[in-house]
């Protein structure tokens, strides 16, 4: 549909019309598959395509209390490297991070991390005790 700027495709078979899927909806059932109404973190891991394990990261997470949501891999480059993109059920995913990091596992990225909220909240409150002494 990008590629050919289209707002709708339509849909046939054995050459009889049998209506259109608009753009919209493509975007509503991909957005359900992908899991974006469900509120959670996100962690991407890199890693060689040898050394991954679906079960082993699903173990490592699960062993955190939490939930993968949805998890998608992506091919990096030539040199057989993968992206995994993971979906998990809770937004404070600090400890599944840690844990990831002792297994050594490239944590490449992650998003709805509360720790940086907490450390917002505390430089706030120090600012707070620095100006009303």
């Amino acid at each position: 549909m990008d590629g050919h700027k289209l707002s709708l495709i339509p849909i046939l078979s054995d050459e009889k019309y049998f209506g259109a899927i608009t753009q919209q909806s493509v975007i509503e059932a991909l957005a359900s598959i992908v899991a974006v109404q469900e509120s959670g973190g996100v962690i991407i891991l890199e890693m060689s395509k040898k050394d991954y394990s679906m079960s082993e990261i699903a173990q490592i997470v699960e062993s955190n209390n939490l939930k993968i949501l949805s998890a998608y891999v992506t091919d990096l480059d030539e040199n057989n490297n993968i992206k995994i993109t993971l979906k998990l059920n809770k937004i404070e995913i600090g400890a599944v991070i840690k844990t990831f990091e002792r297994y050594n596992y490239n944590v490449a990225a992650t998003y709805n991390y509360s720790d940086n909220l907490d450390n917002l909240s505390d430089r706030f409150d120090s600012l707070m005790r620095y100006l009303n002494p």
